[in-house]
């Protein structure tokens, strides 16, 4: 009766079905209950919870979660769980807990021992199986129509073989058949309905032969306390996960900053949300104008993204952005309105399949030009921001212009190429982004050279323009002081520095095959400052041999970013 009350105890309790037996039965006081926040490899996840979410949606975290309930918790994946959540520019802060669950294995094994004293007598221990037999009865009436909740506790046994077979070991000489009953219930949800049943209309003679047993032949060298099973079982001791957030400012009203190539400083006014009605939706509004000749060029821009679209895994980006100003490196008035719609739907977790499409209207020039474009991409990359090992490849092909309706029509070839290496706080980065335009491309459709977004080595001018282009870049990075939460004034953000050094190379060519007369190397060094939602601020120094003086270069985003979406 001892061993039958135990293994169903367990049952009972684990599933959370048995609170009555523990609050009839439970110790006054339990030295067996722990409370720690300490998360340790291994332990048994009862339940995963989350705090701190107070304008983001519950699924847009779980949907990056890796650990379930029932699984076994791992350092290791949450910090990949961090990297990915971190990759959301949602939070600036994430941690997690471990804590006991409503009903541990723990309380149950204290519960069983409050139930369990040793026996003093055969009459005592007789006249005690009668009462656990009221006790089975509840539980087995109550695991036999709760089989489903059953399957997270299977879950948990299956973890740990060594631990079943530790505590299997310490029960009494029936301990073979109780084997056999645990290896049924680890492998089929269906065994275990059919064993639930058969102890439903069996309880008496299970009852009447365990009390016999027990009554006969009570082996006083083994201890009989429940204490005895509570070193063997420890571990079975299940947790409740916590995740604790900390959430960015979502709502930003800010200036608006920009450094362009083309058209240098822009200062304006923004204003962004960061997480539209808790679905990691992020819009904003911006007005900007340049700095020098104030006003001369202006732009008005909207953005909005996710990397969901109505709960399938679809990023898409969004733009509309008006263009009014006089560009000085391919030398003709951009007055132009230009829509795009970007969209990556991720089909396996490492593979997407990639769609453009994109309407611009270039006043005084060809008028419409639409675009259309279709690619794929392989990502093995630990987070697409701030990027420490992995690798990232995509290869997309896209048509410009219609040729019946304006002179410039084109197709473009892209591969763009990424390869991350950490080692200690040491990040190493290789890039390469080709881009072949074959087809009648005109001025203003040129690629530019020179810049923060392009090549350090020197500024961008008209004299580095061409049809197509070859980017190069080996880049090698000191984390200087990690990713760290801040407040300010109720505003919560985050900030770390790193410095930079390495190399950029650039081909650009018009006509026929490059030469080494298009190539260009410059070395570069510096620091960035990562914060929220811009990724990172870039301040370095580049250095051309063929041009001989320092550049001095201020940049948003990664490199790898401004130098695929640059349009001015």
């Amino acid at each position: 009766m001892k061993v039958l009350g135990l293994v169903l105890g367990v049952l009972g309790t684990s599933v959370g079905l048995s609170s009555s037996f523990a609050a009839t039965y439970a110790a006054s006081s339990n030295p067996f209950r722990e409370v720690t926040n300490e998360c340790t490899d291994g332990t048994p996840i009862a339940s995963i919870k989350l705090s701190g979410l107070e304008h983001t949606q519950p699924h847009v975290v779980l949907r990056e979660l890796i650990h379930k309930a029932g699984d076994a918790y791992s350092q290791e994946i949450f910090d990949t769980e961090k990297r990915r959540l971190q990759d959301l520019d949602l939070f600036t802060d994430i941690t997690v807990t471990c804590e006991p669950a409503d009903e541990s294995i723990n309380d149950m094994l204290a519960d069983a021992i409050a139930l369990d004293p040793p026996p003093k007598t055969n009459q005592n221990f007789v006249q005690e199986s009668s009462t656990k037999k009221e006790v089975i009865d509840a539980l087995v009436s109550n695991l036999s129509v709760n089989a489903d909740s059953l399957s997270s506790l299977v879950s948990r046994l299956s973890l740990s073989t060594d631990t079943i077979s530790a505590l299997v070991e310490s029960l009494p000489s029936n301990a073979d058949s109780l084997l056999s009953i645990v290896a049924r219930l680890s492998f089929s949800s269906e065994e275990l309905s059919n064993i639930v049943s058969r102890l439903s209309s069996n309880t008496s003679s299970l009852s009447d032969k365990a009390s016999s047993k027990n009554t006969e032949n009570v082996d006083s060298s083994r201890p009989t306390s429940g204490a005895s099973y509570l070193s063997s079982a420890h571990s079975l001791n299940a947790v409740s996960v916590v995740y604790h957030f900390n959430e960015i400012f979502r709502w930003i009203p800010s200036p608006a900053g920009k450094k362009t190539d083309r058209d240098g400083f822009m200062l304006g006014l923004a204003l962004a949300n960061l997480n539209i009605l808790g679905e990691d939706i992020r819009a904003e509004v911006q007005y900007r104008t340049s700095i020098d000749p104030l006003f001369d060029n202006n732009e008005y821009a909207f953005y909005a993204s996710s990397p969901y679209l109505l709960g399938l895994p679809v990023g898409w980006n969004f733009e509309f952005l008006r263009t009014d100003s006089w560009d000085d490196i391919r030398r003709f008035h951009d007055a132009s309105w230009l829509v795009s719609l970007d969209a990556s739907w991720r089909l396996l977790p490492h593979f997407a399949v990639l769609g453009k499409t994109a309407y611009r209207y270039l006043e005084g020039g060809p008028g419409h030009l639409p675009e259309f474009g279709i690619g794929f991409s392989v990502d093995f990359r630990d987070s697409e921001i701030d990027t420490r090992k992995g690798i990232y490849f995509e290869s997309a092909v896209s048509h410009m212009g219609i040729r019946e309706k304006n002179d410039e029509s084109y197709t473009e070839f892209l591969e763009d190429a990424r390869a991350y290496y950490s080692f200690g706080p040491f990040v190493t980065n290789a890039n390469a982004l080709v881009r072949l335009r074959p087809g009648d491309v005109k001025r203003y459709d040129y690629f530019y050279h020179g810049g923060a977004n392009t090549f350090r080595g020197h500024e961008s001018d008209s004299l580095h323009l061409g049809e197509h282009e070859v980017l190069l870049n080996l880049e090698e990075r000191f984390v200087l002081l990690e990713r760290r939460p801040a407040s300010l004034w109720g505003i919560n953000f985050f900030y770390g520095v790193q410095l930079v050094a390495g190399l950029d190379g650039s081909l650009l060519w018009s006509k026929g095959h490059p030469g080494w007369d298009n190539y260009e190397g410059a070395v570069y060094g510096g620091i960035h400052l990562v914060i929220p939602a811009l990724d990172r601020i870039r301040f370095e120094v580049g250095y051309s041999p063929d041009h001989g003086e320092p550049v001095f270069h201020i940049g948003l985003f990664e490199k790898t970013t401004s130098a695929r979406w640059r349009s001015r």
